[in-house]
């Protein structure tokens, strides 16, 4: 885990910004094959997910299980995550490994 994964993680976007500055890796990827965006989106830190894709990073790049963002967003609920990702054009029809679809929100 870098430390862009854990500013993500945490919503702390002054930092975040500060380490996409220093031209960090985006597209690293922690232990479980999980992005900075998978986690900024996972936390339901909207911010955090804006400042990510400033940049030309993909926003349905899969991280673990094939997940995208929005998948990890709405596998916890987290509808304003949800909603900007969709605003911004996530994909709402990709499938994950298991073609699961989760609609808890």
């Amino acid at each position: 885990m870098t430390a862009l994964h854990i500013a993500a993680k945490e919503g702390q976007t002054k930092a975040l910004h500060n380490l996409i500055l220093l031209e960090a890796p985006e597209d690293a990827q922690d232990r479980d094959g999980d992005m900075p965006l998978h986690l900024a989106a996972c936390a339901g830190h909207v911010d955090a997910v804006d400042l990510l894709l400033q940049s030309d990073l993909d926003i349905d790049i899969r991280g673990s299980d094939s997940d995208t963002a929005l998948m990890q967003a709405t596998g916890n609920a987290e509808a304003q995550t949800v909603e900007r990702l969709i605003q911004l054009g996530a994909d709402v029809d990709i499938p994950n490994d298991v073609c699961v679809y989760d609609a808890k929100v």
